[in-house]
């Protein structure tokens, strides 16, 4: 009987410190803390602090996960000024609600891709910076796809005249698909980052 609420204790803590590795690496790559801060550490001679009961708590929550970045939102009205007839042609008949179904799917099928991609990458890695920046990387795919839908959104809004809230309202729903998938990769890397601590 000890034995076991030892092993569910070992892995509670094990857990905990994961997700707390997960946190330093996510604010140390969100913070650039790549190669700058390595030289930094490198030449400091003092030992780091250590984390506090409370900071360690806070580490083990559940939303210490990895977030997606925001797609680089086009500025529409923007897009719109400066959109060429050649660039609303090479729409054609284009609707929201096609370019929506269009990149959906480009998203979706990239996805799978980008996973096994990471997963290649992130094999044997144990550096959670590294593994933060491997997740990144594939994000910033998906983001290109959902930025390219957003942006051929604004030439439709241009075309058709319409008001800034109906191409806003279009291109949500494809952030959110975008968001849906690159919480896929997430998933990923918390995974590869778990096992590397296992």
């Amino acid at each position: 009987m000890h034995s076991e609420g030892y092993a569910r204790d070992s892995f509670v803590m094990k857990y905990a410190l994961v997700l707390a590795g997960l946190v330093l690496a996510v604010l140390l790559a969100s913070c650039g803390g790549g190669e700058g801060a390595q030289k930094d550490e490198a030449s400091d001679p003092e030992p780091a602090a250590t984390e506090t009961t409370a900071e360690a708590e806070q580490a083990a929550e559940p939303e210490a996960a990895v977030e997606p970045e925001p797609a680089a939102e086009p500025d529409a009205e923007k897009a719109a000024e400066e959109a060429s007839q050649e660039d609303v042609d090479s729409i054609g008949d284009a609707t929201y609600e096609s370019i929506l179904a269009d990149y959906t799917a480009q998203l979706e099928e990239a996805t799978p891709t980008l996973i096994e991609e990471f997963n290649a990458e992130a094999e044997g890695v144990t550096d959670m910076v590294e593994l933060a920046n491997i997740c990144t990387d594939k994000i910033q795919e998906l983001a290109l796809i959902e930025t390219q839908g957003t942006e051929r959104m604004a030439l439709v809004m241009y075309r058709d005249g319409d008001d800034y809230e109906v191409y806003e309202d279009w291109s949500m729903k494809l952030y959110d698909v975008y968001e849906a998938q690159s919480m896929e990769i997430t998933s990923a890397y918390e995974d590869a980052a778990l096992n590397a601590y296992l």
